[in-house]
């Protein structure tokens, strides 16, 4: 799964497949998830990092990172980088 968020194209993805990728993601243990939600920040460009809502988002990240379950890893992924700051 890894390697398929790599080489994902999360800013053209629709609406469909960043659904069908976020559905695949959910059935992943708690570990792998965790990683696949790294990776996915990870692709994250810089000036989308900017953006003011995540309503101006691409409709990738935005399905992705509403998720519940997803919110809370980056919660956790948060408190990791806070402690290692």
């Amino acid at each position: 799964m890894i390697e398929k968020i790599k080489t994902a194209d999360f800013t053209n993805m629709s609406e469909e497949e960043s659904q069908n990728m976020l559905t695949e993601m959910l059935t992943l243990g708690d570990d792998e998830l965790k990683n696949c939600v790294n990776t996915i920040v990870d692709t994250i460009k810089y000036e989308d990092t900017e953006k003011e809502s995540i309503d101006d988002l691409s409709v990738a990240y935005k399905t992705i990172f509403s998720n519940d379950k997803i919110k809370k890893i980056m919660e956790g992924l948060l408190e990791e980088y806070d402690k290692e700051v």
